[in-house]
């Protein structure tokens, strides 16, 4: 029963980041992968600052997942993906309903 609860279910490529992820876990270089991570991320969070110095809202393709790794709001509508500063959830909510 474990077996099988730990093997059915899952695609190929879901196992093989569980496995990474195990490693990455218990492996010595986590430390580093997660420092490397959070310095990406404070580059794309202060690219997105400098934007919105100049833009309420973005649009952005629906795919780009850049505003999730900013902690952004964002809004799909219309086969596009509305994207605002922090706290701009009324905002997109307001232009959302205009599509």
């Amino acid at each position: 029963v474990i077996k099988k609860s730990r093997t059915e279910g899952f695609t190929e490529e879901q196992k093989h980041k569980i496995i990474l992820g195990t490693v990455l876990v218990s492996n010595k270089w986590t430390d580093e992968y997660f420092k490397r991570a959070k310095t990406i991320q404070n580059k794309i969070k202060a690219e997105y600052e400098e934007i919105f110095k100049q833009f309420d809202v973005i649009e952005t393709s629906v795919e780009d997942k850049a505003p999730l790794f900013a902690g952004l709001p964002s809004l799909f509508v219309g086969g596009v993906q509305l994207v605002g500063p922090k706290f701009s959830e009324k905002l997109l909510l307001k232009i959302g309903g205009e599509f």
